[in-house]
């Protein structure tokens, strides 16, 4: 071609004589419509070239660079990988050559971002350093420059990611410098080669060079070398100069607001708007709104607005209109603005702003999936709402879905710094999941990662510690210019993103001799100084422990004194480092019980935090307000260890507590830290009943006649305090409010972390949530509530007793009733019901989106269970909908459930339930509750003994107290029958006027009343079960599941299908009864007959898949150290004894993954088959709740060791009443009333001992669907 080479768009123009002039005109039109803002426009043009046209290197640079500059890396990888694989085959000396170099390179950054490869970068970096090592600036031609730039590019997206080996400095000398002789600055080569592209007048090029460059510049210096290239371009001739001159002044405003001279940046903005304004008028271009050039401007713009819900609106809009014209930027706008939503949440308090940050992070990650696929942007920015779920804790098990999502989908990617940042991350997730196994196996693969991502020094050299704000000393004391706030390495975090817990100490002490050593060579820090130095936490440590506090302040108050000292490169790392290491002396000197020095230590802390720059003080924000609340937990341990008159000595430390309860609280909140919040708020309100408590005390001495010299004492402290004894009644109101609303919350908080805790079924889910439970410690915040309405009343109120009755719902098994509720089949009617009403479409709704989430990637499901989450909590709204919900979540049976529950049911029904307070600042609280359909509960406290309960029930239901030498134990005598009534009875009594006789009792026991027979106790001389049958449930809200599985029995007619199971062996003496009562009762029902060889593990377990009705007569072990090993025995194969053959166990841990039939009832008459460990909350574990949990609606079994004709007696009297009841035509058999006619069989005179009758129970739901 003739034409003049200058006169192109495009800055190969010396290639183009390798296509026709035709194809010229369509690429340098492409490059055209690209610069002027139609991206997709430019592809189209590409995709009418023929195909060997785009495999010519000129046409395939441009496009891949079309690509590029838009960050379509994964368009970029599929255009040039099957290119250069091609040509590795067929040709590979051609890899050499320029053009193919420059290829490489481009392909490298794509590899690098879309697929997570650093071999490629690696590879071509050595190449073109080796290439071009001695090639002066003066001899580089158009592909030189190219190959230049992109070697730069790659050099910084590759030690991003990973080390690279070698000498650094080596990498920094692409370009040559002039200046050869003496040491060169890192990347001088890149102006002296713009310096030399300006001298030949190739002003395009030298626009290229001069952005990286502009960035491997010390940040004081940009704006002199700007300005520099500035003045050159005044020379400059070509068509775009106004349009180079606006780029240049936008490189200078970024560079003006990275050292926080916002005036200069916004003068150079506005300058550069003007450039690119007469650029646009010089060529005549109308459309000049969506030159991308000034969608960069906008975006820059937007950092000079300082009330954030402007700006939130502005970046919405501008991402809206990148994202029409499919601007680069798109995807950094995009996180600016959930940035600043989730900002302007924190300012507001506003939750819609929260929302608002996820919903545009769910469409940042579709946009860096979908349209650009950046690999590593989906990681980093995934970080962001992940990191809200980790303050959560609701939302972390969809975090660690994700990051186990994106590993499965995308197994090749390796990009080290991305890899170490997912596994760091999950490590946190599931340590926060208290999934501390899980958390050290993904924390031990971090550092694998880490050791492979090298270092970032020398790369990044933007003032992240002053973007926003100028720096100021640590203690205000020194002012810092932008040069010295800069940290010229990896910045702050660099060595902690891996360390939390024990570690921490070990990387601060590491890191403060590394500075020590630094300021040694420096001549900042003496020698002996460097030794006390290294020293000082150890010494520091022994000295504590030694209860010697004062000790270690001189050395202590040097490093506090020498970490605040500027130092020029490391300030920031130097602060991150000071404040690890009074955080850790203070949790160390917390743990050692010095609770003042924790405090000063939290002090010291506040006081740093208050006056750091300002990029160090906003990411340790949340510090701070955990500083709060730990010198609220260290006061409230100094109160509690204060003495019985320490509510009336300190009480003025309890209002302090509250203040610092009300920081740390408010700011918890801001920062979406819902589980540090409920963790304050808990002790915030337990500061409230202690206060309530006060002013009752205030109130009963007031109103006392008499009073002893101490007691006027109270009195006058109290008036000096209070006021007058009004105030009293006026505070107390308020009080309770405000601390019920703050339990309230919590409540609500730790029951979506429960829910949330854990997907899987079966054991593994339950035991993952009990150990969060254990950690969050729900049931205590329970307690707490109880005890605010409980607190100074005579007499309940209505109010009061609903409410109470709502919390004992609440309180009590309510783990395993959400494992039940999360895996069971609604029952068919209900469904029935809901899709023949107004409510299908949003019951609808929910099933497609479950059905999306089911089908999408793990990686995808994030959102999407976000909104199903969303939706769930409108179909609460409903009253269909809201119990096909509660049904899945185990939500605690409301007085609403229970009326709905017992709507069909033939018989009077109350519930029955004991909740004991035990001693805070006073005495226990036994409480009985009852309640019966369409009335309000009632509540009696009980005055027992409760140590003189646990004590009976110590000598009479213990295993090991029972006789070795086949004598009956205690409890078979009736001397036993009657302590028991005696120490025991008025557990009971109220029932005499709450309930009517033959009323269905159903009686949920609690803490030490559990594993004891209280239906045993007599009532007007008559045992309680022989006045009403009765139903043991380990919660009234898994009685409703109970009921909900006999309904789906009923509901699809599924077949009993009887099965008689005696795991006893043949020539058993001793238990003949039990055998004939098997072969009896099977031939009776017409069932299946398991004994001798069929009566295996395995056999029974086929048959228990398939039957509604299981009866076993065996053998039971009960371990109280592991419930789990709660097993029956079957028997062994034929001709192996069970010392050859151990697997005839069938324990709770297997039956956990058993699948029962939905309504299947099951008598287990074997020695304590009914005995449950009862944990915290009245959580229960053994082979009941197993067998519960599997789909069982009912299990009739024994709580202490029984003889195998008694056993055999009941059955015989059960199934008697069983069959009864089949032929009166009933489509329902009363299990509760076969258990009493059972019992009273054994027992009929009511002169027996407990031993013989008493030890039969029935759990779960009484009716049995046939």
């Amino acid at each position: 071609m003739a034409s003049n080479i200058h006169s192109y768009h495009g800055m190969l123009a010396s290639l183009y004589h390798t296509i026709d002039l035709e194809h010229v005109e369509h690429l340098e039109r492409a490059i055209w419509t690209t610069k002027t803002g139609r991206y997709q426009d430019a592809l189209e043009i590409f995709d009418k070239l023929p195909g060997p046209v785009l495999d010519v290197p000129v046409v395939l640079i441009e496009l891949s660079y079309l690509h590029y500059q838009n960050f379509r890396y994964r368009d970029l990888c599929n255009l040039l990988e099957p290119r250069l694989e091609r040509l590795k085959q067929e040709d590979p000396e051609r890899l050499d050559d320029p053009e193919w170099r420059l290829i490489a390179l481009i392909y490298s950054v794509g590899a690098n971002r879309g697929r997570g490869w650093m071999e490629p970068g690696i590879r071509e970096l050595q190449r073109t350093q080796q290439w071009l090592a001695k090639l002066p600036v003066s001899e580089y031609s158009e592909l030189h420059v190219q190959i230049a730039w992109r070697y730069v590019i790659t050099y910084l997206m590759t030690r991003l990611q990973t080390g690279l080996a070698g000498n650094l400095d080596d990498y920094h000398n692409v370009p040559l410098p002039n200046e050869t002789s003496l040491p060169a600055a890192p990347w001088k080569g890149l102006g002296d080669l713009r310096r030399e592209l300006v001298r030949q007048h190739r002003w395009k090029e030298a626009s290229a060079i001069f952005k990286p460059e502009l960035n491997r510049t010390p940040l004081k210096e940009r704006r002199s070398v700007a300005e520099a290239f500035l003045h050159d371009l005044q020379d400059c001739s070509d068509p775009s100069k106004n349009f180079i001159i606006a780029g240049v002044r936008l490189q200078m405003a970024k560079a003006m607001v990275e050292v926080h001279e916002l005036a200069s940046a916004k003068d150079d903005a506005t300058l550069c708007i003007e450039s690119l304004d007469q650029w646009c008028i010089d060529i005549g271009l109308e459309r000049n709104a969506i030159v991308p050039l000034r969608f960069e401007i906008e975006q820059l713009q937007l950092g000079f607005i300082a009330d954030q819900e402007e700006k939130l609106r502005k970046a919405m809009d501008l991402a809206d209109r990148m994202s029409e014209f499919g601007h680069s930027n798109e995807s950094s706008c995009l996180d600016l603005a959930a940035e600043t939503a989730s900002k302007t949440a924190e300012l507001t308090g506003n939750l819609e702003y929260r929302k608002q940050c996820l919903d545009l992070r769910e469409r940042l990650e579709r946009y860096n999936e979908e349209v650009t696929g950046d690999l590593c942007d989906l990681s980093t920015h995934a970080y962001e709402a992940h990191s809200i779920a980790q303050h959560t804790h609701v939302d972390a098990r969809k975090a660690v879905e994700w990051i186990d999502g994106f590993l499965a989908k995308y197994p090749s990617f390796k990009a080290p710094r991305v890899m170490e940042s997912l596994w760091t991350r999950k490590a946190v997730l599931l340590n926060t999941l208290r999934d501390l196994e899980g958390a050290q196996v993904a924390a031990a693969e971090a550092l694998k990662w880490e050791a492979l991502a090298g270092s970032w020094k020398g790369v990044n050299t933007m003032n992240s510690s002053n973007i926003v704000a100028p720096g100021d000393g640590a203690l205000g004391q020194a002012p810092y210019d932008s040069e010295e706030d800069n940290d010229d390495d990896e910045g702050f975090l660099s060595g902690w993103t891996n360390s939390y817990g024990d570690e921490r100490p070990t990387v601060a002490i590491s890191k403060m001799i590394e500075f020590a050593l630094q300021d040694v060579a420096a001549g900042r820090l003496s020698v002996a100084e460097t030794g006390d130095t290294k020293t000082t936490i150890a010494e520091e440590t022994q000295s504590l422990e030694k209860a010697n506090p004062n000790s270690p302040l001189a050395r202590y108050d040097f490093v506090l004194a020498w970490l605040q000292r500027p130092v020029r490169g490391s300030r920031d790392r130097r602060l991150m480092c000071l404040l690890r290491f009074i955080d850790y002396r203070k949790e160390m000197v917390s743990n050692l019980a010095l609770r003042d020095v924790a405090i000063r230590d939290c002090e010291n802390l506040l006081q740093l935090w208050d006056s750091l720059p300002r990029m160090l003080k906003e990411f340790t924000t949340s510090w701070s307000y955990a500083w709060h609340a730990d010198i609220a937990w260290n006061m409230w341990s100094k109160f509690i260890s204060g003495g019985q008159w320490t509510l009336f000595d300190n009480f003025g430390l309890l209002l302090d507590i509250d203040k610092r309860c009300d920081f740390a609280i408010e700011g918890y909140r801001k920062t979406s830290q819902i589980t540090g919040m409920a963790n304050i708020e808990r002790l915030q309100a337990q500061v409230g009943l202690l206060c309530m408590r006060r002013l009752i005390i205030y109130k009963r001495l007031a109103a006392q006649k008499e009073r002893t010299p101490f007691e006027d004492r109270l009195l006058e402290i109290s008036q000096a305090q209070f006021g007058g004894v009004e105030n009293a009644d006026v505070h107390i109101p308020l009080v309770k409010e405000e601390g019920l609303k703050l339990l309230t919350e919590i409540d609500e908080i730790h029951s979506s972390t429960e829910r949330e805790a854990c997907w899987e079924d079966g054991l593994e889910g339950i035991q993952k949530r009990t150990e969060l439970s254990r950690m969050q410690m729900s049931y205590t915040t329970i307690r707490y509530a109880v005890r605010y309405w409980v607190n100074g009343v005579d007499e309940f109120s209505e109010e009061a007793r609903k409410a109470i009755w709502n919390l004992t719902q609440k309180y009590k098994a309510r783990l395993l009733s959400l494992a039940i509720g999360m895996y069971r089949s609604n029952p068919p009617s209900l469904t029935q019901r809901i899709q023949s009403s107004d409510e299908a479409p949003m019951y609808q709704e929910m099933v497609d989106l479950q059905t999306t989430i089911d089908e999408a990637d793990p990686k995808d499901r994030f959102y999407l269970r976000l909104r199903m989450d969303e939706h769930r909590k409108k179909m609460k709204s409903t009253p269909l909908l809201r119990q096909l919900i509660e049904l899945r979540e185990g939500t605690p049976l409301s007085l609403d459930n229970f009326d709905n529950l017992t709507d069909k049911l033939g018989d009077d029904v109350v519930l029955v339930d004991w909740f004991y307070l035990d001693p805070f600042w006073d005495r226990g609280k036994l409480l009985l509750l009852t309640v019966r359909k369409g009335q309000t509960p009632t509540i009696d406290e009980l005055t027992v003994d409760v140590s003189a309960i646990n004590r009976w029930k110590e000598e009479h239901l213990t295993a090991s107290e029972w006789p070795k030498n086949g004598m009956d134990p205690k409890l078979g005598s009736k001397l036993a029958r009657k302590s028991f009534n005696e120490i025991c009875g008025a557990v009971i009594q109220p029932l005499a006027k709450r309930t009517n006789p033959d009323d269905i009792l159903v009686l949920c026991p609690t803490d030490f009343l559990n594993g004891m027979p209280l239906h045993a106790l007599e009532i007007d001389g008559e045992a309680l079960l022989w006045r009403n049958p009765c139903v043991y449930v380990h919660s009234h809200s898994l009685l409703r599941l109970c009921a909900s599985a006999a309904q789906y029995a009923s509901d699809t007619g599924t077949p009993i299908y009887p099965k008689f199971v005696s795991g006893i062996e043949k020539g058993a003496v001793h238990f003949a009864a039990g055998r004939d009562s098997i072969v009896d009762l099977s031939k009776q029902l017409q069932g299946t007959t398991l004994i001798d060889d069929s009566a295996t593990k395995a056999n029974f377990l086929q048959h228990a898949k398939e039957a509604r009705l299981i009866h076993v007569q065996t053998h039971c072990s009960w371990d109280s150290s592991n419930p789990l090993d709660h097993h029956i025995d079957m028997l062994s194969p034929s001709g192996a004894g069970k010392s050859e053959i151990t697997d005839y166990k069938l324990s709770a841990r297997e039956v956990f993954t058993l699948r029962l039939q939905q309504g299947a009832h099951l008598n287990v008459i074997a020695c304590s088959g009914a005995m449950t460990e009862t944990k915290p909350g009245d959580e229960v574990m053994g082979l009941v709740p197993a067998f519960l949990y599997s789909g069982a609606s009912s299990v009739v079994s024994t709580l202490w060791p029984t003889h195998d004709a008694v056993g055999a007696a009941f059955s015989r009297a059960f199934f008697e009443n069983f069959e009864e009841q089949r032929r009166q035509g009933t489509k329902w058999v009363n299990m509760a009333r076969a258990v009493q006619e059972g019992v009273m069989e054994l027992d009929p005179d009511q002169n027996a001992g407990l031993l013989v009758w008493a030890s039969v129970v029935l759990n779960g739901f009484w009716l049995f669907a046939v």
